[in-house]
C-alpha cells in the first residue's frame, strides 16, 4: 500500500498553561491530577470519554484488582484509591482492619473465582464520586476531549494538541503525566517502548438481566462454562476466556468471557474488536438462554460500552519491571507503589480458564513511572515500563491509582523544587505519599 501524505497547518488557540497536564482520567489519571492538585500544582486534565474512570466505567471492569494482597488479604494500595472507594460505597473509611479477607489459597478455586475483593457495582456513582474529587481539588478537567499531538523541544514537551468540539486547540503545561493506557503522549514524543506482536487479549464485558441466579453462584458459572465449551467443540463460537461470573444487582449477571487479540493503538483493529466483541457477547448469551434454564427469560443488558484493553505499548522507563522482581518480592528504595494482583496473563490461543500464578505484595519503583528521553514527563497505569510478564500484574486497575497517585505528587514536588521529575527526593515523595495514606513499607 502506498502511504500519501497531505501538510496542513492551522493556528491553535492556548487554551491553558498549566503546571500540569494530565492525559487520560482513567484510574491513574484520576488519581494524578487529584494528587498533583492537593499537593499544590495548577493542574488540568484531559479524558476522551465523557466521564472519569477509564476501565471501570467505559469498559465495565468493575472489580478492585490490585486492592489487596491475595496471599494475605491485606490491603496493598491506600491514599487516593481508598478515599474513591470509600466515596464509591464500595468500602468504607476508616477500615476496621487492614487485612480485607481470608485469602483464597488453592489454585483450582483462584483460577475460576479469585472475587473475594470487592467490586465496585455502582459505575454511576463511581463517576460521580470521580467528578467530585476532580472539582473539590480544583482540577480544570474537560472530557469528550482527546490528546491528537504533542510538540517537543530540547527534550521537553512544549505543547500539547487536543481535539473536541472547540476544533484543535493546545495546551503548553510544564509537566505532562501520560495516563493514556496505550502511551500515546510518550510515543508521540519520541520515547522509546515495548509492545508485543500479540498483546494480552482484550476484553468486551457484557451484562445479562433477569437471570434466575442460584443460591450456590458457582454452580451457574459451572454450567456456563460448560455451555462454551461443548459451543467450542461444536464450532458454533471461536475462542473465548473464563467464564468469569459477578453479580452487580439481583438478577443481573456480568461475564468476562470474551477474548478479543487486539493491538489498541491501531484504529482498524480496535474497530474490528468492537465488531467481534458484540457477535461473540450475544452468540454466548443466545447459547445460555437457549441451554439453561436459569436464562430462560433473560435478555441482554448491555455490553462494554467499550472493548478494555490490557495491554499495547510498555513505555521505556529508568527501571523495567520484570516478573522476576514481583516473584522474588525484589525491594526497591524508591518503591512508590505496592503491585498485589496474580501474574494474570490471558493467552490469545487458548479458550477457557488459564493460571493465575499467586505472588505477594510486591514494589513497584518510581523509576518505572520516569521515561527516557523525554525531561518533564511522567507515566503511571499499564503503559508505565514493564516487561509483557510483569504487566500481567501491574496492569490492573488500583494499581494503578497507586501509580498516578504517585506521578501527581512527585509532579508537584517537582514544581515546587524547581528541578526534573526523574531528580526528584525519593525520601521527599515517599514521605508525603505515607503522609496521604499511601502503603509502602517504612
Amino acid at each position: 500500500m502506498i502511504r500519501m501524505f497531505i501538510h496542513y497547518s492551522t493556528n491553535a488557540d492556548i487554551i491553558a498553561e498549566p503546571d500540569v497536564l494530565v492525559c487520560g482520567i482513567g484510574c491513574a489519571g484520576v488519581a494524578a491530577a487529584v494528587a498533583a492538585a492537593r499537593t499544590g500544582a495548577e493542574t488540568m486534565a484531559v479524558e476522551q470519554w465523557p466521564s472519569a474512570g477509564g476501565n471501570i466505567t467505559s469498559a465495565s471492569v468493575t472489580g478492585c484488582c490490585g486492592l489487596a494482597d491475595m496471599s494475605t488479604g491485606e490491603l496493598a494500595v491506600g491514599g487516593i484509591a481508598l478515599e474513591l472507594l470509600d466515596r464509591t460505597g464500595v468500602l468504607k473509611l476508616p477500615l476496621a482492619s487492614k487485612k480485607l479477607f481470608e485469602p483464597m489459597l488453592d489454585p483450582k478455586v483462584w483460577n475460576k473465582a479469585h472475587t473475594k475483593l470487592p467490586y465496585a457495582w455502582n459505575v454511576e456513582k463511581f463517576k460521580i464520586a470521580a467528578d467530585r474529587m476532580l472539582q473539590e481539588s480544583g482540577v480544570r478537567f474537560l472530557y469528550h476531549t482527546k490528546i491528537c499531538d504533542v510538540a517537543v523541544k530540547d527534550s521537553r514537551i512544549e505543547t500539547v494538541f487536543l481535539a473536541n468540539k472547540s476544533g484543535i486547540t493546545a495546551v503548553k503545561p510544564k509537566i505532562v503525566i501520560d495516563c493514556t493506557g496505550d502511551g500515546d503522549v510518550a510515543a508521540w514524543s519520541g520515547v522509546p517502548y515495548d509492545m508485543e506482536e500479540v498483546p494480552q487479549v482484550a476484553t468486551l464485558v457484557f451484562s445479562v438481566g433477569n437471570v434466575r441466579i442460584p443460591e450456590n453462584r458457582q454452580e451457574i458459572q459451572d454450567k456456563c462454562a460448560v455451555v462454551v465449551q461443548d459451543a467450542r467443540r461444536e464450532g458454533r463460537i471461536g475462542i473465548y476466556g473464563g467464564p468469569w461470573l459477578s453479580w452487580p444487582a439481583p438478577g443481573i449477571v456480568r461475564f468476562n468471557a470474551t477474548r478479543l487479540p487486539m493491538d489498541s493503538t491501531s484504529p482498524e483493529e480496535l474497530t474490528q474488536a468492537e465488531l467481534n466483541g458484540r457477535e461473540d457477547a450475544w452468540r454466548m448469551f443466545e447459547l445460555f438462554k437457549e441451554k439453561l434454564p436459569e436464562f430462560q427469560d433473560s435478555y441482554f443488558l448491555m455490553s462494554g460500552p467499550a472493548v478494555g484493553a490490557r495491554e499495547s505499548r510498555r513505555i521505556r522507563g529508568e527501571y523495567t519491571l520484570t516478573k522476576d522482581d514481583i516473584l522474588s518480592v525484589r525491594r526497591f528504595p524508591d518503591a512508590v507503589v505496592k503491585g498485589a494482583w496474580y501474574l494474570d496473563r490471558h493467552p490469545a490461543d487458548a479458550p477457557g480458564y488459564h493460571s493465575h500464578t499467586l505472588v505477594k505484595a510486591y514494589d513497584i519503583p518510581y523509576r518505572t513511572l520516569i521515561p527516557q528521553k523525554i525531561a518533564n514527563l511522567l507515566i503511571a497505569g499499564r503503559c508505565h515500563s514493564a516487561t509483557t510478564e510483569a504487566l500481567a500484574s501491574s496492569r490492573v486497575g488500583v494499581t494503578a491509582m497507586g501509580m498516578g497517585h504517585a506521578a501527581g505528587v512527585a509532579a508537584a514536588i517537582s514544581l515546587e523544587s524547581g528541578i526534573a521529575p526523574r531528580e526528584v527526593d525519593i525520601a521527599l515523595l515517599r514521605g508525603e505519599l505515607l503522609k496521604q495514606g499511601a502503603v509502602l513499607d517504612e
